[in-house]
């Protein structure tokens, strides 16, 4: 499978350890405040779906303490091997664990009062039965379910050309995935969650802001951001502009990240729902 999408083992898009590992690093101390700010207490039981390589779960196993518990599921074998590897024998192992997992076909382990789904649910191919199943489990156990997720076209750089701000619009509008990957999921999937008898207690966003000077993880995650774009983009539409600019302006060493007036944002939403 093209390397460009960075897939994992699993052929999921966006996936590799190496790519989840920057993702996560650069926006390191916005996780903690984050999962600071969420329901999740300590004694909570949380089942963590699409685990990765485990950074979020290790945070919320901080958080639920001695008396909670955390599993972390994932169907790619490296990210759980790599995610279970990093956190044996240190003073979470007996409340953290991990397994190979199917989100989408695989029946969810039992005795966990919060479902949390981080960028997870915009990689699978039936993002509505993935929800449902999650209502079934949250409403049968009376739970709470949170989910995370990104939206592409939320995400804003400065300087650029109002022309290319056009061909961005016209590729994330296009309707195209990679893999199944929604890259507006954070904001498709409200309607989803409604569908699937959630309802929707409280929104929340995140936004992060990187400017120059950018600092070398800054500029891999910014330049990858951009091309993910691109990839995105059909075949059949032609943006020569969009084209010329993510090769070169935001390519790892482009011009945008030598400019002083570069600024680049992004934003995460976050839901918080129970089930009706």
């Amino acid at each position: 499978m093209p390397d460009s999408k960075r897939r994992n083992s699993s052929g999921s898009a966006y996936s590799t350890l190496e790519w989840l590992s920057n993702h996560y690093s650069i926006k390191s101390e916005g996780r903690f405040e984050f999962i600071a700010g969420l329901p999740i207490l300590p004694g909570d039981k949380v089942l963590d779906l699409g685990c990765a390589n485990g950074a979020w779960a290790r945070i919320i196993a901080e958080r639920v303490g001695i008396n909670g518990s955390v599993c972390g599921i994932d169907r790619d074998p490296e990210l759980v091997h790599h995610a279970t590897k990093t956190h044996r024998n240190n003073h979470l192992s007996q409340r953290l664990s991990f397994d190979v997992l199917d989100i989408e076909t695989d029946v969810f382990p039992l005795g966990f009062n919060i479902i949390v789904a981080f960028n997870t649910i915009s990689l699978t191919q039936k993002p509505l039965s993935v929800f449902r199943k999650i209502h079934s489990y949250i409403k049968e156990n009376r739970g709470l379910f949170i989910i995370k997720d990104s939206a592409l076209s939320s995400d804003f750089y400065w300087p650029i050309d109002k022309r290319i701000r056009e061909e961005i619009s016209v590729a994330l509008s296009s309707g195209a995935r990679i893999n199944g990957y929604d890259p507006d999921f954070a904001l498709t999937c409200r309607k989803y969650l409604r569908d699937s008898g959630f309802k929707i207690s409280e929104t929340r966003l995140k936004s992060y802001a990187f400017m120059y000077p950018f600092g070398k993880e800054q500029k891999v995650y910014i330049s990858q951001n951009a091309k993910m774009i691109q990839e995105l983009k059909p075949a059949h539409i032609k943006l020569d502009m969009l084209d010329s600019w993510i090769n070169t302006e935001m390519a790892k060493d482009g011009n945008f990240f030598s400019d002083p007036d570069s600024i680049y944002t992004t934003t995460e939403f976050a839901y918080i729902c129970h089930a009706t």
